[in-house]
């Protein structure tokens, strides 16, 4: 490379700018939907999560077959009538869990607690492998936000009953003790009610996760537990203690979402365009008008235009008739002495050889009622066209 050859091209730079305006996109993107897709992360226990350990099958499953089913994603929702069902995950804070009790004191809120510590498979976020149950220890701080009792993890496999519905029991089940407000009709310590409010806690999700709601008969037995808890002809609503406090608006979700995504993308375009112009000009050069036209076609059109802004077009067709009246009798070589209704008499015998009888004084009566400047214009059209055509 010489000494004055320039290291970085034209097209290096180019390629260097496209690249930033890309990144700072994606960055904002990113930053402003990143408490949102933090809930879609494979090992997670979420109602957005594919893995064995998250609800989305759950969540499908309502949506298409049971009843009105809708996600909330701001805490301004959570007052909403209708069942609420919060899937806590182990990564949750106990006072989020608090907020939503507080928002909701009379309505009725299903709290599904964990149970599995999952790792994802290789670099797949969707595909995992249960590596243990948590600790029961660590759990019983999200139960004591939202009822009493403990956490204790029992021996499973037999059958049980839930909401009339036989079930078969995993291996390992997670239940409340310590003289917990239980209900009937449930396993012991499977489904516990807080003392004052209707809310309830689901200690085992092994029923509602992918990895039970495979079996057709946990399915069932999920939607009896769902018509059981939730008011006739409510809806449920589906809710995370995350999504619940990290939905609420800003600038990005503003600009990215409907209504205002069409606009977004429009000026993402014009300020491409304008990128664009700036490096080279495209499209013939406009030259700029005249402030005055010239020319008899200019002064028709400004003398129109006058007469329009002045409301004086829908008067001028009497005026317009009598001046095509006289023009036509000096074309067809009337006698001067004739004017007015003789003249179009005249007119009429003249040009009256066709069907029509009265051809002249017909156009002209159109031309003097015409209310409109279309009605107007067709009018005249059509009576100076008959005047042309008879000359």
């Amino acid at each position: 490379m010489s000494a004055h050859e320039n290291p970085f091209g034209k097209r290096t730079v180019l390629l260097g700018i496209a690249a930033s305006l890309i990144a700072a996109i994606l960055f904002f993107v990113l930053s402003s939907y990143a408490p949102n897709v933090a809930g879609n992360i494979g090992v997670t226990a979420t109602p957005a999560s594919n893995s064995a350990v998250g609800y989305s099958g759950f969540v499908r499953l309502l949506e298409e077959a049971g009843p009105k089913t809708e996600t909330l994603s701001r805490t301004d929702e959570l007052g909403r009538k209708g069942l609420l069902i919060v899937f806590v995950d182990a990564t949750d804070q106990p006072d989020k869990l608090d907020q939503i009790v507080e928002a909701r004191p009379d309505e009725p809120t299903l709290f599904v607690l964990p149970k599995w510590a999952a790792v994802p498979i290789g670099l797949s976020s969707d595909k995992v492998q249960a590596s243990e149950t948590y600790p029961v220890e660590g759990l019983d701080t999200l139960l004591e936000a939202i009822a009493p009792g403990e956490l204790q993890e029992t021996d499973g496999g037999g059958r049980a009953s839930i909401a009339g519905v036989p079930v078969r029991l995993p291996e390992k089940l997670h239940v409340a003790v310590g003289d917990p407000y239980m209900l009937d009709g449930y396993p012991e310590g499977l489904l516990i009610e807080a003392e004052d409010r209707p809310h309830w806690v689901l200690t085992d999700p092994d029923f509602m996760n992918n990895g039970g709601i495979d079996d057709l008969v946990n399915a069932r037995a999920m939607f009896a537990m769902i018509d059981d808890l939730r008011y006739t002809g409510d809806s449920v609503m589906i809710a995370t203690p995350r999504l619940a406090d990290a939905g609420g608006r800003n600038l990005g979700k503003l600009l990215f979402d409907p209504p205002f995504l069409p606009l977004t993308i429009i000026l993402l375009f014009a300020g491409l365009l304008a990128l664009l112009h700036g490096f080279a000009r495209f499209g013939p050069v406009t030259r700029r008008a005249r402030v005055f036209a010239f020319g008899k076609g200019a002064l028709v059109e400004t003398t129109a235009d006058l007469l329009r802004r002045a409301g004086k077009i829908s008067g001028l067709g009497p005026r317009y008739a009598e001046t095509m009246r006289r023009r036509a009798g000096e074309r067809w070589g009337a006698p001067p002495s004739l004017g007015g209704e003789r003249l179009s008499e005249w007119l009429d015998h003249r040009g009256g050889a066709g069907s029509e009888p009265e051809p002249f004084t017909s156009r002209a009566a159109a031309v003097e009622r015409a209310s409109g400047e279309e009605q107007l214009h067709g009018s005249a059209r059509a009576l100076a066209q008959w005047i042309e055509g008879k000359r």
